[in-house]
């Protein structure tokens, strides 16, 4: 009775595989991306940095006032 379990798992196991290889496959068109943002100045990647950790520190403020609000 095992055998013919193991058997049968190893036939499915091996179709299986064979179906993945032929119609199972992942064809994807090319993705266009545009590479304008690689040319980006000093400058302007410094301000979005900036902007981005003065939006991270009004949110860590958020979270304090919130938790020491919850505490009282």
């Amino acid at each position: 009775m095992n055998y013919v379990l193991i058997t049968f798992l190893l036939a499915a196991f091996a179709a299986s595989e064979s179906l993945a290889d032929t119609k199972l496959q992942c064809k994807l068109p090319k993705v266009n991306i545009p590479q304008d943002w690689i040319t980006m100045v000093d400058p302007c990647v410094q301000k979005m940095k900036d902007q981005v950790q003065q939006e991270l520190t009004a949110s860590m403020t958020y979270l304090a006032m919130g938790a020491m609000s919850n505490g009282e």
